[in-house]
């Protein structure tokens, strides 16, 4: 069994290093797609023996993940960005070994912690906990879907679903620092303007209200917010569409845009009701529950 670890980058120089050294022994072989570094990106990942494919950027993370998926002759993929990296990698061969003898499980969620480095100071906060699919098997019917935010799906005779997974081993938890406050602001209106161009282009795609529902409420547009995540909720169902992330972040977004809006409380009560109905089966179905008591336990009645 080969494992294949891949990567998109530009100007890395800063996080790289330490994404590609916390792959331990791990992998088979590395593969870095740059899109125009202009730093050192390209001679550390030299160092790490990586093998380094110049993609042109064309504002489009799925094409730039997929470009290097088709470069993977690995039997599974790790697919981190720059600025993630194992805590400990160490066992996840034999873990992957044994993964690998049991057909329908077809991809990992990774435990991820969303790290904040710009506190003020040493101590980093950590804002958030969730699992993501960072590892599966490499198969060309697995293909990323989506300018931004871009989602692994598998096509099966012209429908798209998302992998098989399973739920790995937390002493395989990765820290993702891309969320620190510095830098979120620039990145939601950059990834805004993208999806705004590809739904001029292209006209509005399966998951483009999801997407800009995460922008909006990162930049704290909320009526945007509302508007988006309400809309991307009934798109989703009507098309019967399944994602990994489920409907989870989208009440999220669409309950603290209510408050911020002032919502009534009985308006607040209809859409937790939906959400908890939602989310029954999803992995964050108990956050889900968690989350709205405290949000309607801290309303004004």
């Amino acid at each position: 069994m080969k494992i294949s670890a891949c990567y998109i980058v530009k100007n890395e120089e800063k996080n790289l290093g330490n994404s590609l050294a916390s792959l331990g022994d791990n992998v088979d072989e590395l593969i870095v797609v740059d899109t125009g570094s202009s730093d050192n990106t390209k001679e550390i990942a030299c160092a790490y023996k990586a093998r380094i494919c110049d993609c042109l950027w064309k504002n489009d993370f799925s094409y730039a993940r997929n470009y290097a998926l088709d470069r993977a002759k690995g039997d599974w993929v790790i697919f981190l960005d720059a600025d993630e990296n194992f805590v400990n990698s160490m066992g996840l061969r034999a873990y992957l070994e044994k993964a690998d003898k049991f057909p329908e499980c077809e991809a990992l969620l990774l435990p991820l912690m969303n790290i904040n480095l710009d506190t003020g100071s040493e101590q980093a906060e950590l804002i958030s906990r969730e699992y993501s699919l960072r590892i599966w098997r490499n198969k060309p019917e697995f293909r990323f879907y989506g300018c931004v935010h871009e989602l692994l799906m598998v096509k099966e005779k012209n429908v798209l679903r998302p992998p098989k997974m399973i739920e790995a081993h937390k002493k395989f938890t990765l820290h993702h620092t891309g969320y620190s406050s510095s830098i979120m602001p620039e990145k939601h209106r950059y990834y805004l303007a993208l999806l705004q161009q590809e739904i001029k282009e292209k006209g509005e795609q399966p998951l483009s209200a999801r997407y800009m529902a995460d922008c909006y409420f990162g930049l704290g547009n909320y009526e945007q917010t509302a508007y988006y995540a309400e809309r991307a909720i009934t798109r989703e169902k009507k098309m019967g569409i399944t994602t990994v992330a489920g409907f989870y972040k989208l009440y999220r977004y669409w309950l603290e845009a209510g408050k911020k809006m002032g919502y009534s409380r009985e308006k607040m009560e209809e859409i937790s009701q939906k959400a908890i109905a939602d989310t029954e089966n999803e992995i964050h179905t108990l956050d889900m529950k968690a989350f709205v008591e405290i949000l309607m336990a801290g309303l004004k009645e």
